[in-house]
C-alpha cells in the first residue's frame, strides 16, 4: 500500500507442520529415499509484519526499485523514517504430549534509512540503500509440562541493520 509520501507493507502468515531437513543429523542411518524426515504437524507459527515509512523526497520512487511497478526517470535520493511491528506466536501443542510451549513474541523498531537512485543512462538505473533501526522485542512464553502451565516473559534490546543494492533497466 503506497501513498504519494508514506509507504506501508502488510504481510500475514501462517504456517502448520513442520520437518526437519537435516534429519540424518539425529538418526544415524537415515535414507532420504526409503524413510521418513522427523516430523512437527502440531506445529503452528502465525505472524502479521508490518512497515510504515514516510520518505522525503516525493520525487524519489520506492516503486521503481523495489517492485518495478514505476520508472524512476532522474537520480533522485531521499531519507526514510520509519516503524516495523511484528507480532507472531509459535505453537507446539499437542494434546497427546505431556510438554509444549507457547511462545508470543512482539517487535516494535524504528528506523531511518536513506536511499538513492542514480539514472545512468535513459532506462539503466543502479540504487544503493542503507538503513539501522532499534527497538525492543518482548517474547511470553507459555511452557506446558505434566498438566502445569509455567508463564514468563522477556523484553530485550533490538537492532537492525541492512544495505541494499542493485543495478536494472527499466
Amino acid at each position: 500500500i503506497t501513498a504519494p509520501r508514506f509507504l506501508f507493507d502488510i504481510q500475514y502468515v501462517n504456517v502448520s507442520g513442520f520437518y526437519l531437513h537435516n534429519t540424518s543429523d539425529y538418526v544415524p542411518g537415515w535414507n532420504p529415499d526409503t524413510d521418513p524426515y522427523i516430523q512437527f504437524p502440531e506445529l503452528n507459527t502465525w505472524m502479521i509484519r508490518g512497515t510504515a515509512f514516510y520518505k522525503t523526497n516525493p520525487n524519489f520512487s520506492i516503486r521503481a526499485i523495489q517492485y518495478q511497478t514505476e520508472a524512476q526517470r532522474k537520480t533522485a535520493t531521499s531519507f526514510l523514517p520509519g516503524v516495523v511491528y511484528n507480532y507472531y506466536i509459535t505453537d507446539n501443542y499437542n494434546q497427546a504430549s505431556t510438554s509444549s510451549q507457547r511462545s508470543k513474541n512482539l517487535l516494535l523498531m524504528a528506523r531511518l534509512g536513506y536511499f538513492a537512485t542514480l539514472v545512468l543512462h535513459k532506462n539503466w538505473y543502479s540504487s544503493l540503500g542503507i538503513g539501522a533501526g532499534a527497538g525492543i522485542n518482548t517474547t511470553w512464553l507459555l511452557t506446558r509440562q505434566n498438566g502445569d502451565e509455567i508463564n514468563s516473559s522477556e523484553t530485550n534490546f533490538a537492532f537492525r541493520g541492512s544495505i541494499n543494492g542493485g543495478i536494472g533497466y527499466n
